[in-house]
């Protein structure tokens, strides 16, 4: 409780004054302890817990993070020791190193150098004069506190690198962890080895984005997060190789799940994983029973006392409370729902049978008993609620367990023998195949995801969460029945609800936020378009489209039209394009030099959508008004290439120019006949070249819309803003209100 209110919401400033209340509180406690009621002894433990917790937490910032802190904005020459491998970078890479002052070690700093991620190693090293900020930059976030970093700096100058002759022993899960990488590549085939990589290492780097993102879908995506699961595999061959004789697991187990846990990164969620395990195998040898929560505990305080700041780590908080809710709901459902009688009658039947069911109804029960508490987490840091995810863990978490172990088999023996190792290998592709198959087709069943979007979603979400915990203290089938009977309906009623808005206005148009990019979404009376798809990061921004429409939920489009090639209008098409289903992609004609087009053109290919190219301009007709597609008004550059866009229904005109400047913009006036508008959405992201006072003025806006997210080009610049105030138009920007949606 300590740690966490310093962590979030108390300013350390206080820490002393309240170490030295709580403290002075504790004392007196102890000092009156045998004279007081119950209810007060219980307040003696609460000042006593809160005196440690916040001592803990005081110690950490003296000690530690304090004297890193204040080295914030200035430049400094350093020595560190690398403590990991190193991540390729765009100007060059990042690597983790330890600071060494005066013989000790110190704290973790993320240095960007502009050096090859291959020139460091485990153990080397690395001197050079570094501009050092804090690792909370840029989005103020705990993430790289909570892995003990708390330093960002960037390389000013040359840098010396001095190898290490020997491996040091601390180093050598990290430099054999950058070995598995290496027999991982060389045995299995491309298409399989990031997924494995993932999941015998836990590095997700090589994990193609539309495969983490279908596993997201699918609810699986904890099983390449390394996580107790690993663990609990790792212990139980510990248990089958030492033919369970107590002793020898515990002395094998210890070491090996210590030397797991260094491995993998350390991650919370596997410290606490492997603390468990060492308690469970040491439980038999003290003639004492397993005891959850004492171990769970005992895990954090190791954890929080190492790092105060590792409470901040969603993992942690997704990994405790995952085993909270198992201990406290999976066995009384697994006992609820065995009393039912036709599962009953099924275990008086054949012996495979029993299996089956058991397998079922374990998984089930596992499943729903970690989301118990879990679900609102996942809400609260992603968004999104899998409702395949059962299904998703039923098909899948036995080949997990099969591909951990055959894996890490393959890839000792490919140690020794590669010859052997590629024909192990060879056979693992195929499992590896069939779970990648499952996640894709599992992600695809429509609506398999809430997004947590929309009043209607979030009310629904609601309304889920209480009837599973009424449900879970009920512990009666019935309940049970009826509680899942009211989720369903009321979520049937809140898609319907949240559909049937969009459905009866006459028409929507929205900006979806997409960060530096476009994204433009217009519907009405059954026919939808979305023109561009591209942002600051490409298959996010597909990602974020395809949301959108499911939220309101849209699985189809008529038509997706692209202005021009440059990647923050046209990046998350691909994406788009696997997660929806289009019947025809509108493409300006001319000559991409970025191959931008091509990665269309295949994406396209791939989700069997019809391409026509725009060399002249095109009408399409839907009830109620046009559409009237621009082509390109000069060719000179990508940004003057740009297709422009017309929506109307009655009197109600809306227009997008793309990325066009103001004389692509006067050519179009002169060419065409744009009527007054109603909304029209600013050029190049606001763009001082762009969205010029003769288009401003000839068309007179009522409302100017900014597509725009963080961003070093200055947009939308400050005359732009002054040329949409002096016509009197309202202005809205996605940057400071999101997705902007307006319904007639």
């Amino acid at each position: 409780m300590a740690t966490a209110a310093f962590v979030y919401w108390l300013p350390v400033t206080l820490i002393w004054g309240l170490l030295i209340a709580f403290a002075v509180g504790s004392l007196c406690a102890a000092f009156f302890y045998g004279k007081v009621s119950r209810r007060l002894k219980r307040l003696a433990w609460v000042l006593w817990g809160l005196t440690m917790g916040t001592a803990f937490f005081a110690i950490y910032w003296e000690t530690s993070l304090n004297p890193m802190l204040e080295r914030i904005g200035t430049t400094q020459e350093i020595t560190g020791e690398v403590t990991a491998e190193a991540s390729e970078t765009r100007f060059g890479s990042s690597v983790v190193v330890r600071l060494l002052e005066n013989g000790k070690r110190t704290g973790k700093v993320l240095l960007y150098t502009d050096a090859l991620a291959s020139s460091f190693h485990p153990g080397d090293r690395l001197s050079l004069t570094v501009e050092f900020r804090s690792a909370m930059e840029p989005d103020s976030s705990f993430y790289y506190l909570s892995q003990g970093i708390s330093l960002i700096g960037t390389q000013r100058g040359e840098w010396q690198l001095t190898p290490c002759e020997k491996i040091p022993l601390r180093y050598w899960p990290a430099s054999l962890a950058s070995k598995v990488k290496e027999k991982i590549e060389m045995i299995f085939s491309p298409d399989t080895a990031g997924f494995m990589q993932a999941l015998l290492t836990g590095d997700r780097s090589e994990l193609d984005y539309q495969v983490r993102n279908e596993m997201s879908i699918t609810g699986v995506y904890h099983t390449v997060a390394i996580s107790g699961m690993h663990v609990g595999i790792l212990v139980s061959l510990l248990l089958w190789v030492t033919c369970r004789k107590k002793q020898i697991a515990a002395l094998v187990g210890f070491p090996v799940i210590v030397f797991f846990m260094v491995f993998v990164g350390g991650a919370p969620s596997v410290i606490r994983a492997g603390i468990m395990a060492m308690l469970l195998l040491l439980a038999p040898l003290v003639r004492r029973e397993e005891d959850v929560p004492t171990s769970l505990a005992l895990a954090l305080l190791l954890l929080l006392g190492n790092n105060p700041y590792a409470l901040s780590s969603w993992g942690l908080q997704l990994s405790f409370a995952s085993v909270i809710g198992i201990h406290l709901f999976s066995q009384r459902l697994f006992q609820s729902t065995f009393q039912w009688e036709w599962i009953q009658k099924i275990y008086e039947g054949k012996r495979w049978k029993k299996k089956v069911v058991n397998f079922l109804l374990s998984g089930m029960s596992v499943y729903l008993g970690a989301n118990a508490l879990t679900l609102p987490l996942s809400i609260l840091y992603f968004g999104m609620v899998s409702l395949v995810g059962l299904l998703g863990n039923l098909l899948i978490l036995w080949a997990i367990t099969v591909l951990f172990t055959c894996g890490a088999f393959a890839c000792g023996i490919a140690m020794f023998s590669p010859f052997l190792g590629r024909i192990l290998g060879w056979g693992i592709d195929y499992l590896v195949r069939y779970v990648l198959w499952v996640c894709r087709g599992v992600s695809q069943i429509p609506n398999g995801a809430v997004y947590v979007d929309g009043p209607y979603m979030a009310l629904f979400l609601l309304f889920y969460l209480m009837i599973f915990y009424c449900v879970m203290a009920g512990w009666n089938g019935r309940i049970l029945f009826l509680g899942t009977c009211c989720s369903v309906s009321i979520f049937c009623l809140c898609f319907y609800l949240a559909a049937r808005e969009y459905q009866t206005a006459q028409f929507t148009f929205s900006a979806v936020d997409v960060g530096q990019g476009e994204c433009l979404y217009f519907e009405t009376s059954g026919f939808s378009c979305i023109f561009d798809c591209g942002g600051s990061d490409a298959d996010l921004s597909g990602e974020a489209a395809a949301r959108y429409l499911q939220t309101i939920g849209r699985n189809h489009l008529d038509c997706l039209i692209l202005s021009h090639y440059d990647t923050d209008h046209m990046g998350g098409i691909p994406q788009l394009l696997s997660r929806v289903s289009v019947d025809t992609l509108y493409l300006p004609d001319f000559d991409d030099q970025t191959g931008n087009r091509a990665l269309v053109e295949k994406a396209a290919e791939e989700a069997n959508t019809k391409v026509i190219y725009l060399s002249t301009g095109l009408t399409l007709t839907y009830p109620g008004g046009q559409m009237h597609i621009y082509p390109p008004q000069s060719t000179q550059s990508s940004n003057e290439a740009s297709v422009s866009v017309l929506w109307s229904v009655g009197d109600f005109h809306i227009l997008s120019t793309g990325d066009m400047n103001t004389s692509s913009e006067e050519q179009l006036l002169e060419t065409y006949k744009i009527p007054d508008l109603s909304i029209l959405v600013a050029g190049h992201h606001g763009s001082k070249s762009s969205t010029g006072f003769p288009l401003l003025k000839s068309t007179l806006p009522e409302i100017v819309i900014i597509c725009v997210g963080d961003n070093s080009y200055g947009h939308p610049t400050e005359e732009t803003l002054a040329r949409i105030e002096s016509v009197g138009a309202v202005c809205y920007r996605t940057d400071q209100h999101g997705t902007i949606t307006i319904r007639r």
